[in-house]
């Protein structure tokens, strides 16, 4: 069968083997913790969640400022952009 033609990319989208793998490590007990928390769990996930944001800044050739946000694009993240850009 050739590959099939999916069109329901609000519901649901592949995830890139790329990204699985990078977010493997969170998805168990490898790492885990509230990146907030001063704890050894939230310093550990702190620090993927900032090399994140630095490849993400790098990927679309931006500088990172301090108060940059990774969000998702679910209604909240959506939210949250607009009422971010009165202070752009």
């Amino acid at each position: 069968m050739p590959n099939p033609i999916y069109l329901d990319h609000a519901a649901t989208t592949p995830v890139r083997r790329e990204v699985r793998d990078a977010m493997l490590p969170f998805l168990g007990d490898e790492a885990f913790g509230n990146p907030s928390s001063a704890h050894r769990f939230g310093r550990q996930v702190r620090a993927a969640v900032e090399a994140a944001r630095e490849r993400v800044a790098a990927a679309v050739g931006a500088a990172i400022p301090a108060g940059s946000i990774l969000s998702s694009p679910l209604p909240s993240g959506r939210k949250a952009s607009l009422q971010a850009q009165p202070l752009a």
